[in-house]
């Protein structure tokens, strides 16, 4: 902050009030030097205003809850334009299905460093990116199992304030087969370079759930979209939290109800997007 100089008179302390032999005094010669006042600009206070928090702006989703393949998948949108987008995918037929995401405007994607997910033989999930994206209408992913996959969902985040030059702060996966009954899943543990970031957990389940309940310090964004908050549906949830500090081995957990059976896979996607 620019620090703001003071106003005022200086009285004459030398009782004469003119110069030598009577003439006036000289301002300019023998008066203290005072700074004049000070404004802050418009781009000091840029400067110095604290970076804006990477944040979701809006959240979009769609899930093929059948047991019918597709080749792919659309997820209809409508981001603001230079925002980043973030689309997480869960899809229930091939573990080694190396599926990719792309949108109407033919835009590049770029997969998170942590890549696929695979759990069972049958689950498999990955996030994708752009970091500064044109408007958009539609996003889509295309499964390359033959005959398509089953059990899809997507869900696509609109966020505001990310890095265009360095979206991602780190990224890890983990998948898990219990044996028992369970209804929740620990991420796995991720540390961060930057102080300005938003956590996103993505987690799919391979039974069907009702309720999600979002990990401490998290939220599952909504549009208000029915049935259900639009960052959840009936097996995948995305939520997210905004942190202004460096992250050392920091973790997170998604819980759900009712509980599910043993047998089923449980898969998750915990990054860090860095703010700008």
């Amino acid at each position: 902050m620019i620090a703001m100089a003071g106003c005022g008179l200086f009285p004459d302390t030398s009782g004469l009030s003119g110069g030598v032999d009577g003439a006036p005094a000289d301002a300019s010669v023998d008066a203290p030097l005072v700074d004049a006042p000070t404004e802050a600009s418009a781009e000091d206070v840029a400067v110095d205003a604290p970076p804006v928090a990477p944040h979701v702006v809006a959240v979009w989703n769609n899930l093929d809850n059948t047991d019918a393949p597709v080749q792919s998948l659309t997820v209809p949108i409508a981001n603001a334009a230079g925002d980043a987008l973030l689309a997480c995918v869960r899809e229930g037929t091939n573990d080694t299905d190396a599926f990719t995401v792309g949108d109407d405007k033919s835009q590049i994607w770029t997969q998170t460093k942590s890549g696929y997910e695979s759990v069972n033989v049958s689950s498999r999930m990955s996030c994708f990116w752009v970091a500064k994206s044109t408007a958009v209408g539609s996003v889509t992913v295309t499964f390359t199992t033959v005959g398509g996959a089953a059990r899809c969902s997507m869900t696509v985040l609109d966020v505001a304030g990310a890095d265009a030059s360095s979206f991602e702060d780190g990224s890890v996966g983990i998948g898990a087969t219990r044996d028992g009954v369970t209804s929740s899943l620990p991420s796995g543990t991720l540390s961060t370079t930057h102080g300005n970031d938003l956590l996103v957990y993505y987690a799919g389940l391979g039974d069907d759930v009702t309720t999600w309940i979002a990990g401490t310090g998290f939220a599952i964004p909504s549009n208000d979209v029915t049935p259900g908050l639009s960052g959840s549906n009936a097996r995948t949830v995305i939520q997210v939290e905004s942190v202004s500090s460096i992250q050392t081995d920091v973790t997170t957990s998604i819980s759900w109800m009712p509980t599910i059976a043993a047998g089923h896979g449980e898969m998750g996607l915990f990054l860090a997007i860095r703010g700008g």
